[in-house]
């Protein structure tokens, strides 16, 4: 059931980054909008994608509500795409902005904030030391200190090594890891994986077979 809602939740961000905009501002928790109900309803916010030629995926909020992360994704520039913030100070959402810790050059995409809300995970084509060259797209995990986060790491190669990953990443309230990617053993061009959390160490990934994936 777990697994169920976040793929459910992934559909329903991925498509509400490609609605028509409306107005909307930052005020309140939801961006001026109306409070929802028991029908779900698109979350049409411009000010998360300012310009016609950038949409947004992939929303990831904090337990509390307060803070939020996305991509923005430059339909213009190749596709290059960056991870922004916003959280709520005195009742209304601060400027969207990038995050201190995202870079356009590197193609990050995707965030998504643990349950515990102290740890954030995010997709990166960065290099894996300073200076280095651009590497594929890795899984990256940074944990939070105070108010900012720590230096992204990550996660090891016996994780996501032999996989080409895209689209979301999940996470469930043991911290254990879902993830799309390609992969060998794979039922199609893009399955689900998990990657087991035990004693805070992250396990070689299983795909979730043919109930989940297909061709």
């Amino acid at each position: 059931m777990k697994l169920l809602i976040a793929i459910v939740s992934t559909v329903l961000l991925f498509v509400c980054g490609a609605v028509p905009r409306a107005s909307a501002t930052l005020k309140d928790e939801y961006f001026g909008q109306p409070k929802p109900g028991p029908k779900a309803e698109p979350l049409t916010v411009p000010v998360l994608a300012s310009r016609p030629d950038h949409y947004i995926r992939a929303v990831t909020f904090s337990p509390n509500g307060n803070e939020a992360y996305w991509p923005v994704i430059d339909t213009e520039d190749n596709f290059k795409r960056w991870i922004v913030g916003t959280w709520i100070e005195n009742g209304i959402w601060t400027q969207p902005r990038i995050a201190a810790f995202s870079d356009k050059r590197y193609y990050d995409d995707v965030p998504c904030l643990a349950p515990n809300g102290h740890e954030l995970f995010f997709l990166s084509g960065r290099p894996s030391e300073e200076g280095g060259e651009i590497n594929r797209v890795r899984i990256w995990r940074m944990t939070r200190e105070g108010d900012s986060w720590s230096a992204p790491v990550p996660l090891p190669e016996a994780v996501t090594g032999g996989f080409q990953i895209h689209q979301q990443i999940s996470l469930d309230r043991e911290g254990n890891l879902y993830f799309g990617g390609e992969g060998d053993g794979g039922f199609g061009s893009l399955d689900i994986y998990s990657s087991s959390r035990i004693d805070g160490k992250y396990q070689p990934p299983v795909n979730l077979g043919p109930v989940i994936n297909g061709p």
